[in-house]
């Protein structure tokens, strides 16, 4: 095809493949019944892995998706007695959350005290020991063995969908994500995304929030099912979102636009109160959607390959969403890195471009402002730094910003390795997340 489109008038030999629409007709069968087999020479069975056999009674678990959920304090040490794992298909039309409960009666007291006092003001109670829980709407699934205290805000937490089926020792896992910034007095929805996010399940669960908020005349009492659904109904509109994003970029530009399992979650300390009868919404400490488990498997139609502009185009687009998602959802503003560095440039900061190349000539720019308090801290700095020598190429204004009552650091790191044949893309808001926060 590629020698013959050479021959074709007015471009002649600077014709290329791309030049070429698909235009294939699909050739329908018209049956009467649903027959019996595929229409096809059968010429063989394989073995369901593991066996011997190619038929069985049920679904081998080896062949089923698995979300896995597991949670630690600041030095690793686990806080739940086992990892939680989940059936993907059998949990993905529920709530996943994660919270964190008083460790004995009397920290479970004071915490409630704390949740229940109006005064947004009040100061957290960092004497009070918390262990988690992990919830599957409402009910519980798995709760900790540990404690940490309240105030810590370095837990880990570790997220992952695997398939026993095609895991190796490089790749055990189909997606895979880890978190060392989780607080102990936030609530969480976990969400892995399992293309779930229909028009009908987000109407559903939309009326469970709207229903629940009626139910309780005290939100806080039952914060998973008010803060918890919210939560959820959030992530999985971001998910919907950044999903059919994706799709329409990869199509403008010739390409499948196919996203994969996202894992990300989102949080906040939100405070619930009534104003007369109506529920209104305040928080303490911001809404956060922390996604750093977006999966892109577009694909170009004509090579079969990823394309790096079409895959970073979708990041600066899932990034947008991060900010978007708080303005629909909660009517706050919110930060994420594109509308970092869209107000940088609205407010005349500059942008910054910087790699292995050139980092030790432009680095100095980022301590060196005018005003001393809009300088990056040195462990960002050297952050960074490492960064850059793994081979990314940062965009990043050349200041700290100040946005709204909100001061600090917004970055864009991106990796295209033709070697290893790998893409990666990094949208960054305050040192430590992948997101957006209001």
């Amino acid at each position: 095809m590629e020698s013959a489109i050479k021959g074709v008038a007015p471009n002649y030999a600077n014709n290329t493949l791309a030049d070429v629409p698909y235009t294939g007709t699909p050739l329908p069968l018209a049956v009467d019944i649903l027959p019996a087999s595929l229409p096809y020479e059968v010429t063989s069975f394989l073995n369901w892995a593991g066996s011997t056999s190619p038929e069985t009674a049920q679904l081998p678990d080896s062949h089923r998706y698995k979300f896995n959920i597991n949670v630690a304090n600041a030095s690793a040490v686990p806080l739940l007695a086992a990892p939680l794992t989940l059936s993907l298909p059998q949990t993905a039309l529920s709530r996943v959350t994660l919270s964190f409960q008083g460790a004995t009666a009397a920290d479970q007291t004071a915490l409630s005290a704390w949740q229940n006092d109006a005064n947004l003001a009040s100061a957290m109670p960092c004497t009070v020991n918390v262990t988690p829980l992990l919830k599957l709407d409402g009910a519980l699934q798995a709760s900790g063995s540990s404690a940490v205290g309240l105030c810590t805000t370095n837990n880990q937490l570790t997220l992952s969908v695997t398939l026993a089926e095609v895991s190796t020792a490089q790749y055990p896992s189909v997606n895979s994500i880890a978190y060392t910034n989780i607080g102990a007095a936030n609530n969480h929805a976990l969400q892995a995304y399992a293309f779930q996010a229909s028009d009908r399940l987000l109407s559903e669960r939309a009326a469970r929030l709207l229903a629940s908020v009626k139910a309780n005349a005290n939100p806080d009492a039952n914060l998973d099912e008010t803060e918890g659904e919210f939560l959820h109904l959030v992530g999985l509109k971001y998910m919907r979102y950044i999903s059919d994003s994706a799709r329409r970029i990869g199509q403008l530009d010739g390409g499948s636009g196919d996203s994969g399992n996202h894992l990300g979650l989102t949080s906040s300390a939100m405070k619930v109160q009534y104003l007369f009868d109506l529920p209104f919404a305040v928080s303490r400490s911001g809404f956060l959607v922390d996604m750093p488990g977006g999966w892109s498997r577009n694909v170009d139609l004509t090579t079969g390959k990823s394309v790096w502009k079409t895959f970073l185009l979708a990041g600066y687009s899932s990034s947008a969403f991060e900010s978007y998602i708080w303005q629909e959802g909660a009517r706050m503003d919110a930060v994420s890195t594109v509308r970092g560095m869209q107000f940088a440039n609205e407010s005349g900061i500059p942008v910054l471009t910087l790699n292995a190349a050139n980092w030790a000539a432009q680095s100095p720019l980022l301590t060196s402002n005018a005003n001393a308090a809009l300088n990056y801290p040195a462990g960002t700095v050297t952050n960074l730094q490492n960064t850059v020598n793994a081979g990314y190429t940062l965009n990043i204004p050349r200041s700290l910003i100040q946005y709204g009552n909100w001061t600090g650091a917004v970055w864009e790191q991106e990796k295209n390795d033709t070697v290893a044949q790998t893409m990666s893309a990094g949208f960054i808001i305050g040192g430590a997340y992948a997101g957006g926060y209001t």
